[in-house]
């Protein structure tokens, strides 16, 4: 509506490109939808869903309201938001309020300057907008108890004073780890130590009043005509899945496990395609795995430019050489 004109013109003297739009979107549509009290699961392109998901997600993980994925290079809180499932989130509660700051952020980081060299300009807008790293730092912030990697970096002397507790934050064993472990899907194959019948999960309490000095403020929902005072919402809880639900090679588990991708039955629930190996080749190498990657046919669209870049990297390839006979050894 009438609210959202000037961010778009914003967008526009930032040059924003149109992923980072998209991003934006994704979790404006999102907080769109909790606040409508519906149960909302966002998944990247680049996830396959082998086994219909929502019967553990409601069963066995009923009482969590956001689950998502671990991810070792994920940044400050280290999550992956390509695999998010909300339900059961309350209006004003802990779920709700990171996404009202995650909105709140891309408006402060479009009203900054920005800069005239188009490579700076790209750098800042990666550390404004990209939304991996923008919800980490939102949920790093709750996971503090204040507002850390402001936009207009007002916070920056305190986050420098305390970068090394920050970073214990993001660590899985700063969660709580479960009194009992939930076995894996009887329909999934379960092959140890990648996929084992019980895996690790963790996960970790949301508190409903976080952002220090917000006593007084308003969390005002985007649908709704209700205005809820900011930290009289509930407490939630964050899970990071187990890899039988939500399996990426740099989430829970072992590593290098991409080689069991395509088991059938499958080893895990939901499959993102990522961290195999850097770059793109995180995506060929599942490709290949599953058949569907013609290097001969990619490589006659690619410009000139780019095929002894490729050539380069093709070493990476290898890693597909696990198998069920010859696995690759499994790394924590």
């Amino acid at each position: 509506g009438r609210s959202l004109q000037p961010l778009a013109a914003r967008a526009d003297v930032w040059q924003l490109a149109h992923k980072y739009r998209a991003w934006i979107q994704k979790f404006r549509y999102m907080r769109l939808l909790l606040e409508r009290q519906l149960h909302v699961l966002a998944l990247d392109s680049d996830v396959m869903v082998t086994r219909d998901p929502y019967p553990p997600l409601r069963r066995e993980f009923g009482d969590f309201q956001f689950i998502t994925a671990f991810d070792t290079k994920g940044g400050f809180a280290n999550i992956n938001v390509g695999v998010i499932y909300l339900q059961n989130v309350s209006l004003g509660g802990a779920v709700h309020q990171l996404f009202v700051e995650f909105d709140k952020r891309v408006a402060e980081g479009l009203q900054l300057s920005p800069p005239a060299g188009a490579g700076a300009r790209e750098a800042l807008t990666v550390r404004l907008f990209w939304d991996q790293n923008l919800f980490n730092k939102v949920l790093l912030s709750a996971f503090v108890g204040r507002a850390v990697h402001l936009p207009d970096e007002s916070d920056a002397a305190w986050t420098r004073a305390n970068q090394q507790r920050l970073m214990q934050l993001g660590r899985p064993y700063s969660y709580s780890a479960p009194s009992a472990q939930v076995p894996a899907m009887r329909t999934l194959s379960v092959r140890p130590p990648w996929y084992p019948r019980e895996a690790e999960f963790r996960w970790r309490r949301l508190p409903g009043r976080w952002r220090k000095g917000a006593k007084g403020a308003t969390v005002e929902s985007s649908i709704t005509s209700a205005v809820v005072p900011a930290g009289t919402g509930r407490d939630e809880r964050l899970l990071l899945a187990p890899p039988w639900l939500i399996s990426a090679d740099n989430s829970l588990g072992h590593r290098y496990k991409h080689w069991m991708y395509g088991m059938d039955p499958p080893p895990c629930v939901l499959l993102h395609f990522v961290c195999v190996a850097p770059g793109e080749h995180s995506r060929i190498l599942p490709m290949r795995l599953f058949g569907g990657w013609d290097e001969q046919a990619v490589q006659a669209e690619l410009p000139a430019a780019l095929l002894p870049r490729v050539s380069a990297l093709r070493p990476l390839l290898a890693l597909s050489k696990g198998s069920e006979r010859t696995p690759l050894a499994p790394r924590p």
